[in-house]
């Protein structure tokens, strides 16, 4: 349910792929962090945190930023 309204407010601004995909990488990354799992927390932080990157060069139009 929350992740359909954070998931609404941020489609408003951003590609839906880059939403979706910061969303996902961040409840994973808090499901990780629930279990103790301190290493795959991490790791799906940084995917969070890469996701974010994207959505804000998009939305920014940075221009000679790679978003692939």
């Amino acid at each position: 349910m929350a992740d359909d309204a954070v998931l609404k407010l941020l489609k408003a601004k951003i590609p839906a792929r880059h939403a979706t995909a910061a969303v996902k990488h961040f409840r994973d990354a808090v499901l990780e962090y629930q279990k103790r799992k301190w290493d795959d927390a991490s790791a799906k932080t940084g995917k969070f945190v890469e996701a974010v990157l994207k959505a804000l060069v998009i939305h920014t139009n940075l221009p000679n930023v790679p978003t692939t």
